[in-house]
């Protein structure tokens, strides 16, 4: 879900919709209609769909942090799934000062989803890079995996035919 200012222009952060519910307030105000602003929060927060603002809240921090971590995504990594915005993906911030860096991906679990079943959603990094280099070598090929609350996970190697030139 993209929320969208009044301007129809993405909102970046929670304060544009507060700033939202304070001319609601003042328009209401002018108008003799007493509303508190918490109650001009949660309309504001109704009309993105969403129950209350304190979801709306959520929902728009949580894609913050969403656009920081695709902002340091893994330089030459792709992101493939169904519905993509659904997913947090990129470095995993628990992972960041170790040895080895590692990738994350997320399901956000928001509602209203796009899956019709929860078990459906599905996000993939994949990478490739030219075998040109490597004609004639034995390469190995490493990756570490840790999972939670999924269902099935994998890694997967695939070397094209010779015609073709990518790993």
């Amino acid at each position: 879900m993209v929320v969208r200012s009044i301007t129809g222009k993405a909102m970046n952060t929670y304060r544009e919709a507060k700033h939202m519910a304070k001319v609601l307030e003042e328009i209401l105000r002018a108008r003799n209609v007493s509303v508190s602003h918490g109650e001009t929060l949660n309309i504001v927060a109704r009309q993105f769909g969403l129950n209350d603002w304190n979801t709306l809240s959520a929902r728009i921090k949580r894609e913050e942090v969403s656009g920081a971590r695709r902002m340091q995504a893994l330089a030459s990594w792709d992101f493939v799934a169904e519905h993509p915005r659904e997913f947090d993906f990129g470095l995993d911030e628990d992972a960041r000062n170790s040895r080895r860096g590692a990738a994350l991906i997320r399901y956000s679990g928001a509602k209203p989803t796009r899956y019709r079943e929860f078990r459906r959603a599905f996000g993939t990094l994949a990478q490739t890079v030219s075998a040109v280099p490597f004609h004639g070598q034995r390469i190995e090929i490493r990756a570490d995996l840790a999972t939670e609350k999924v269902s099935q996970s994998r890694a997967l190697a695939r070397v094209s035919p010779l015609e073709q030139t990518r790993l």
